[in-house]
């Protein structure tokens, strides 16, 4: 699960779109989906694109593992910390992968 966790914060990480899209196609499956209170994504190009306009928002943001994980069959989850820039914080982002 860790290395999953640390995939996931690299390519929130990642400022490359081609190369962010990569790390999310291979996080997520085909229908896999991001949710959190401001976005909902569906399949690794909306991840993608949605991980992008966070980037363009909070340019000198970046993400770290900010709490424990939770996995279960369905369904994993890991708290994760964003800083560095001036602006607000959005907010932290949720992992889910689905089988």
């Amino acid at each position: 699960m860790q290395e999953i966790v640390e995939r996931y914060i690299a390519a929130w990480n990642e400022k490359d779109a081609q190369r962010r899209r990569e790390l999310v196609e291979a996080l997520w499956a085909p229908d896999g989906r991001y949710t959190d209170p401001l976005a909902d994504a569906r399949g690794p190009e909306e991840i993608a694109g949605l991980i992008g306009a966070v980037q363009q928002q909070f340019p000198d943001f970046t993400f770290t593992l900010g709490g424990a994980e939770f996995s279960c069959p369905r369904l994993s989850r890991a708290r994760v910390r964003s800083g560095g820039g001036r602006r607000s914080r959005p907010p932290p982002g949720r992992a889910r992968r689905r089988r």
